[in-house]
Parts: C-alpha cells; sequence; structure tokens
C-alpha cells in the first residue's frame, strides 16, 4: 500500500514539474476531480473577470492532456471557456435530489449483503410464502364436480320424484335407457323366441368375391371385340406395340431409311442440320463427291507441310532433326509404385480394423445392458413369430408385415397367374387326390379315373416321400408326360369353353425323347 501510494505521489509531481515547465501531458490519464491535477490547477489569476464570472463554480484550471485533439465546440456559438482545453470542469456526479424510488432502483448490492430484488428492499416487504403467491386470489366459483351433482336426489327423494313424473307423457314414450315406446300392438308371434324378424331374408350367391373378379366358366373375348376396344379405348395389352393401322404409300414402305420432314441444307451450311455431317466430309467437293487431283508445284507443298502444323504431330521449329534416337521422349521418368488405383480406394486396413465398432447395436454402459435373455425387447417390424395367416383371409386395413410380403422384384416382374389370383407358390403346395382331380377338372381335363389313378401313384412316386400328397407342378409334369407319350391331345380332355393355348401354358414343356 505505501508502494502505491509512493507511486501515485511521484505521478503527481511529475504532472506538477511538467505544468510549471509548460511541456504538454503524455495524453494517458484523464483529469478527475480529485486528483492531484484537480490540485494543481487552482490559478486562476490569468483569467479575466468577465471571463472568471462565466465559468462554473466547479471549473478549474489544468494541463491540456490530449493537445493532438482540437477542442469541441465551435467559438461564438459556445461559452468562450468552452473552447479552451485547459479548463477542465469536475466530474458529475449523482444527483442528491433523487425520490425515494429512483434511489431503491438498480441500488447496487453493498459489501456482505444479499442480492434482493430492487423492488423486495423497500422495509416492511417480505417474500410470501409459496403456497400463496403474488397478487390477489381470483373468485372461485362452482367446480365440474358441483356442476354434475346440482339436483341429484338419492334414496326416498329420488323415488318421491320419480313417482312424481310418471304421469308425464314424455316419461312413458322416452322411458330412460330403453327404446321408445309408441303404444304399438304386436302380434303374440313377434314376442316368440323363435321369431326371426321384419324383412326378407337375404339370399347367399353361391360364389365368393374371388369368383365375381375372376368368374369361371366365361369364354374368352373375341378378335374382333378385342380390335373394337383397342380402336375405341386403346385397350393394347401389356408389352403390345400400338398400331394405328395407316395405310402407307409405297414409297415409304419400301424405303427403310425413310424418314418424315425436309432439311434444308446447303454445301458449308454448318446450321442448316448437316453440320456433323460437314465435319466429317471436310474432304469432299461442293457436290459431296470425292476431291479432284491437282498438279501444283512441289516447292510450295514442300513449304506447306513444313511452316504448316500438322495432324498428331509437333510442329517444325526449323531447328532441323534433335541429335537423338528415335522414339526418345523427354523428361523424367515417372516413378514405379507397387500400389496401384484399387488398393488405394479400398485402403490398407487390417482385418481388426475393418471390424464393426464392439458397441454397434449393443449397449455397453453398464446398468442399462441385458443379460437376461438374446431376444430383444419390443415387437419387431416383420412379426416373424406370428404364424402368418392365409393372404386371401388378410384384412385390407392390416399393415402387419409377415415376412411374405411382395417386394419390388415382384411388382416389376408380377407372376404368370397373378392377374387371375393364383400366386406361383399355389403350384407348389402338396394336396390330397379328390381337390387334385377336382383341379384338373375346372382346368378342363376330363381325365377319366382309371387314368386318374394311375397318374397319381406316378405323382406320388415322384414326389420320393410316400406321402400322399401332391404338388400340381408334379402332377402337371406327369399329365404332360403322360400326353406325350400316349400321343393324345389336350383337345380330346378339355371341355370346348376353354381355350387351346390357355391350357398350353399350364402344361410343362416335354421334349420328345
Amino acid at each position: 500500500m505505501r508502494a502505491f501510494r509512493a507511486m501515485l505521489s511521484a505521478r503527481g509531481s511529475q504532472r506538477e514539474a511538467d505544468r510549471l515547465g509548460d511541456k504538454p501531458g503524455s495524453g494517458l490519464s484523464t483529469p478527475r476531480g480529485n486528483s492531484s491535477l484537480k490540485l494543481a490547477g487552482l490559478d486562476l489569476t490569468n483569467l479575466s473577470q468577465s471571463r472568471h464570472a462565466a465559468l462554473p463554480k466547479t471549473a478549474r484550471k489544468g494541463v491540456d492532456t490530449v493537445p493532438h485533439i482540437r477542442e469541441c465546440g465551435k467559438p461564438g456559438e459556445v461559452k468562450p471557456w468552452a473552447c479552451e482545453g485547459n479548463i477542465i470542469t469536475a466530474t458529475p456526479t449523482t444527483p442528491t435530489n433523487r425520490s425515494e424510488v429512483q434511489q431503491r432502483h438498480k441500488r447496487r448490492t453493498e459489501p456482505g449483503e444479499s442480492s434482493r430484488h430492487w423492488g423486495m428492499k423497500l422495509e416492511g416487504t417480505h417474500r410470501p410464502c409459496p403456497l400463496k403467491g403474488y397478487g390477489a386470489k381470483s373468485n372461485v366459483g362452482e367446480s365440474a364436480e358441483q356442476t354434475f351433482t346440482a339436483g341429484q336426489k338419492l334414496g326416498i327423494a329420488e323415488y318421491v320424484q320419480s313417482r312424481g313424473e310418471a304421469i308425464y307423457q314424455t316419461v312413458k314414450m322416452e322411458p330412460l335407457g330403453e327404446s321408445w315406446n309408441r303404444g304399438h300392438v304386436l302380434p303374440q308371434a313377434t314376442k316368440e323366441n323363435s321369431f326371426m324378424g321384419f324383412g326378407k331374408a337375404i339370399l347367399l350367391d353361391p360364389f365368393d368375391a374371388k369368383e365375381s373378379i375372376f368368374p369361371r366358366d366365361e369364354k374368352p373375348e373375341k378378335e374382333e371385340d378385342l380390335a373394337r376396344y383397342k380402336k375405341t379405348h386403346g385397350a393394347f395389352e401389356t408389352g403390345e406395340a400400338i398400331s394405328r393401322e395407316y395405310a402407307w404409300p409405297k414409297k415409304i414402305v419400301d424405303d427403310e431409311h425413310f424418314s418424315f420432314g425436309k432439311t434444308d441444307a446447303k454445301p458449308g451450311d454448318l446450321m442448316g442440320g448437316g453440320g456433323a455431317k460437314t465435319a466429317l466430309t471436310m474432304d469432299l467437293e461442293a457436290d459431296r463427291t470425292y476431291p479432284k487431283t491437282r498438279i501444283g508445284n512441289q516447292t510450295a507443298e514442300c513449304y506447306r507441310q513444313v511452316a504448316n502444323d500438322s495432324l498428331g504431330a509437333s510442329r517444325n521449329m526449323l531447328q532441323g532433326r534433335p541429335p537423338v534416337q528415335p522414339g526418345h521422349a523427354y523428361g523424367l521418368k515417372s516413378g514405379a509404385d507397387s500400389t496401384h488405383a484399387g488398393e488405394l480406394v479400398r485402403g490398407f486396413y487390417t482385418p481388426a480394423e475393418q471390424m464393426p465398432d464392439h458397441d454397434l447395436g449393443a449397449c455397453q454402459i453398464k446398468g442399462r445392458r441385458n443379460f437376461h435373455t438374446r431376444r430383444p425387447f419390443g415387437t419387431p417390424s416383420v412379426r416373424h413369430d406370428l404364424e402368418p395367416p392365409p393372404v386371401h383371409k388378410r384384412s385390407v386395413a392390416s399393415s402387419t408385415n409377415y415376412g411374405d410380403d411382395h417386394s419390388a422384384f415382384g411388382l416389376l416382374y408380377p407372376q404368370k397367374f397373378g392377374f387371375r389370383g393364383v400366386s406361383d407358390s399355389d403350384f407348389f403346395d402338396r394336396r390330397p387326390a379328390d381337390e387334385m382331380h377336382s383341379l384338373l377338372k375346372g382346368a378342363g381335363y376330363a381325365v377319366e379315373d382309371q387314368d386318374f389313378r394311375m397318374l397319381w401313384a406316378d405323382a406320388v412316386r415322384g414326389e420320393e416321400d410316400g406321402e400322399e400328397l401332391v404338388s400340381l407342378t408334379v402332377m402337371l409334369q406327369v399329365l404332360g408326360h403322360w400326353l406325350s407319350t400316349t400321343g393324345a391331345k389336350t383337345s380330346q380332355f378339355v371341355a370346348p369353353s376353354y381355350r387351346q393355348d390357355a391350357l398350353d401354358t399350364l402344361l410343362p414343356a416335354v421334349s420328345e425323347a
């Protein structure tokens, strides 16, 4: 502390010596009201009496600490002493004529005093309890419970009220919790338990929705009907090219390179549609013929070959042939590196570095890991844990994924008979003999019973497990082989309402061997 005071005294003495020696200040300190500059600036004898009267009482004469900066203000518009740099005034202090509210507002905390809101520093103020809080309590009305229980009567009072209201017509016609009573007298038959109700019973159709969408025993559309729909509605088959049946002239039909439109290309016109052709045939004549041979001066031709640029060769610098061997290349040969581009792309990681992190898909935080079971908690997105119901029995609104939903491949390449509601997996389902016989009859194969038993025995042996269940794929293979062996045609066993080409798609191809 003593050293600090001595330093301040030394600074004050130096500033006083500079003032007496008419030396400019350093500009590093700002004059304050309680500084040594104020004590040294008490000499106002050089001021005139008029100017001395115009100065404020707190003004003192000091030293201009920043003489290189001119004074603010314009002479003639402000007081004369305001333009002198050696006249300083006291530092403005806080007004003492403030009210109590102004003094409390944003008052700083004194040393050792806890910080409080300035509104709580007024005497007599205290913090309310947590339950009461600030402000005035609002007028609370009736609660929801009181509103619902208003006018509720129980016991004898309820019985007396119900007896009094029993004479009302609305109570008789609209009893609480029952249907309306309109006074109708119904027959005795309607009151028996065997009464089925009013109206006519609905007659259920013998076929389901699948047969309504894909009906059986329907004749295919005629070719003329298909052609008419193509012409009127554009109903072409999938993958069928659109044919408008135009009758083109013979000139167009015979020319395979015919194209419509007219070209306005002229010789040398690059913007008329023949730009690429003109660039490729730049050596031809104007009439597109092979260039004519012209005999010229050999001296001019040699000069042209030397002076002009040649295609695919460097320019002749007219310095003669350099004294190097044929095939010589200039520059430094690039170093041979055993590392090729494939290794740079794949990297040089060791098998341990290529393994996934130890915390990938598993929690490593102690206290949160699961060691009770290997099965993860929660419901999986794909329900492999449930037995999937048949596809035709699933609701359209069901979003459960059993793992057998159609993929993008199935949408791009649909199944062969998917448009008829038959999937490819139906051909591999094992079926009993009676169901297989009914399927063959439904497909149009009128096979005799003895022939079917023979085919069934061959199909059971083809399954190689001895079980009396055969898939439709195996049965069709046995049937196709039997037809090719006996020489019988499918038209002999097919009903007339079925198309021959449709049945040929069901039978697999069997070689003659």
